[in-house]
């Protein structure tokens, strides 16, 4: 649980406590950067990111999106149509 209930305020708290119990396990969490594409690679994804002309890719087992939909829904779209489709579709309810 974390303090300070279900609302609009928490959900920074709520992340850092996420993002504190993944590093504590090991998990490298990279935040703050453009995706511009997913790519299937042996083992997890690829994740592309960097400057168009000079292309950084990151091989690695897991992928969260925590991105509004429609950029959800591009990254997918190579990859699911029906996630890609329902990412599209998707409303925050905001």
């Amino acid at each position: 649980m974390v303090a300070g209930g279900v609302g609009l305020a928490p959900f920074a708290t709520l992340a850092e406590a996420l993002h504190s119990a993944l590093v504590a396990r090991g998990v490298r969490v990279v935040s703050d950067t453009i995706v511009r594409a997913l790519e299937r690679a042996t083992g997890g994804w690829r994740v592309v990111t960097g400057p168009v002309p000079a292309p950084v890719a990151l091989d690695v087992d897991a992928v969260v999106l925590a991105v509004p939909a429609a950029p959800a829904a591009r990254l997918l779209a190579p990859h699911s149509a029906p996630a890609s489709a329902e990412s599209g579709s998707a409303s925050t309810g905001w």
